[in-house]
């Protein structure tokens, strides 16, 4: 699994899947937020190319 698809994985996570348990939804949150600049890194190079 490329990091790509790594990243849709955690985005589909907190779109699609309704936790109950709060604690689940911020543990998935702790991990998506790093991911943010990584993901406008990522785009930044695609527009370069």
């Amino acid at each position: 699994m490329t990091r790509w698809q790594e990243i849709r994985e955690v985005r589909n996570q907190i779109t699609h899947e309704y936790r109950l348990v709060p604690a689940e939804l911020i543990a998935t949150r702790a991990i998506a937020v790093p991911m943010v600049a990584e993901m406008a890194a990522i785009i930044a190079g695609l527009r370069r190319r």
